[in-house]
């Protein structure tokens, strides 16, 4: 074919889409029925803003609708009424919603705690310091939304109801989260409307799935490069404040096991658990954009915040168990964890074996379920047949015991004053 004619199909094409008409695109399809003439005013609380939402957000959420994988709450109909809607359209569309400005509900009082929660809970690492600016363009905004739809949409996430896109993500730091902490946080959320368009966000749209397995990320061939860099700590620390959003300004992660401590574990193990969350050897939804990001793109970035983080002095204050089985717990860690974890919990750097002093009980018991149903699919087989027989009551003694191993005093920071 002429090169010619070529240009002029790709031009033709271009300007087919560029002409589509997003508002009028918007009223053809009914979509005012139920969102409102200006995406604000929905017939019911239940039925989302969708007015100044993240283009790539709401595209992505169109489509899955469409196609069913989204399917909580009032999805279904949603399903229905896409059926006719092309994927030219979609793009239309939520490139005009994503213009428009999302008003705050009027007769919501301001809610304090909902902005704490917001923040204790780590909201803020994915959707931004005050809703408006998530990190991740395909994340939504949630500045104005209507406190109902808020509160459902966390609930079905939380209990697995709706589990499209990335809300796994947000099932990891959801189990922490109260139904009472949702009203609250929702009700915040809900106060803060004002014009928010898709292009707030000020990080460039990342491929999610750039890294996607291949042979050689299997084999883990960024580990093997990054143990041959001498770590820029100056560096890393720089890169840490990204991860202490959520594992905390020194490393120390939340008693209540959503984060763990990662402060003075081994550098190899760092590197380790960074390398398989990239490759997704290790399912990790809530790392894994951060692990890929801009920020974290090189094989020198892993190395210099994993020796960053190795420096850190560790938690003091750890999360423990009920301390009521410990005899038990010690017995069962002498004979199956203490060959490659160490007796005191101290690990080994050169077989990758994990720093086990003074992590949460929390964090650790969940780690260790997930392992022995074996969602966990970079464990260690010694370790996965080691805890195969092990009962409930075995798994929360070995983790209550190991959750008292301490850090000789030089590697502990200092107490937290109460």
């Amino acid at each position: 074919m002429n090169l010619n004619i070529i240009g002029l199909i790709l031009i033709l094409s271009i300007s087919n889409t560029m002409a589509l008409d997003g508002q009028n695109l918007y009223q053809k399809y009914n979509c005012p029925s139920c969102h409102g003439v200006d995406g604000n005013k929905t017939i019911t609380f239940d039925y989302p803003k969708i007015a100044g939402q993240n283009k790539n957000y709401l595209i992505k959420q169109l489509k899955s609708l469409k196609s069913g994988q989204r399917n909580n709450s009032h999805s279904p109909t949603m399903t229905v009424m896409m059926q006719k809607v092309t994927e030219l359209e979609i793009e239309a569309i939520a490139t005009w919603l994503a213009t428009l400005a999302i008003k705050a509900d009027p007769n919501i009082p301001i809610n304090p705690k909902g902005k704490f929660l917001y923040q204790n809970k780590t909201c803020f690492a994915c959707h931004g310091k005050n809703a408006k600016k998530p990190f991740h363009p395909d994340y939504p905004i949630l500045a104005g939304q209507h406190k109902k739809y808020t509160i459902t949409q966390m609930q079905d996430i939380k209990d697995g109801s709706r589990n499209n896109d990335y809300a796994l993500a947000m099932k990891g730091i959801m189990y922490s989260v109260t139904q009472q902490d949702m009203k609250d946080i929702a009700e915040w959320l809900a106060t803060l409307g004002e014009k928010v368009s898709a292009e707030t966000t000020d990080i460039e749209p990342i491929d999610i799935y750039a890294n996607i397995i291949t042979p050689w990320n299997k084999k883990n061939y960024e580990l093997r490069k990054a143990l041959k860099i001498k770590p820029d700590l100056a560096n890393g620390k720089i890169l840490y404040e990204v991860c202490a959003t959520c594992h905390s300004e020194h490393g120390w992660g939340k008693k209540d096991g959503t984060f763990p401590q990662i402060a003075g574990q081994h550098y190899t193990v760092l590197l380790k658990q960074l390398a398989d969350i990239r490759a997704k050897n290790r399912d990790n939804p809530t790392m894994y954009p951060f692990s890929v990001s801009e920020e974290f793109g090189s094989v020198k970035a892993l190395a210099d915040v994993s020796g960053y983080i190795s420096k850190l002095l560790m938690n003091p204050e750890n999360g423990l168990g009920t301390g009521d089985d410990l005899k038990y717990g010690k017995k069962l860690y002498l004979k199956q964890c203490a060959s490659c974890h160490g007796e005191k919990g101290q690990g080994d750097k050169k077989n990758y074996y994990p720093r086990l002093q003074g992590q949460h009980y929390e964090y650790m018991l969940r780690q260790i379920r997930w392992i022995k149903a074996g969602k966990r699919r970079n464990a260690n087989i010694r370790m996965m047949r080691n805890i195969e027989k092990f009962s409930e009551r075995d798994l929360k003694a070995v983790i209550d015991y190991i959750s008292r191993l301490k850090p000789y005093k030089g590697r502990m920071g200092v107490k937290t004053v109460k």
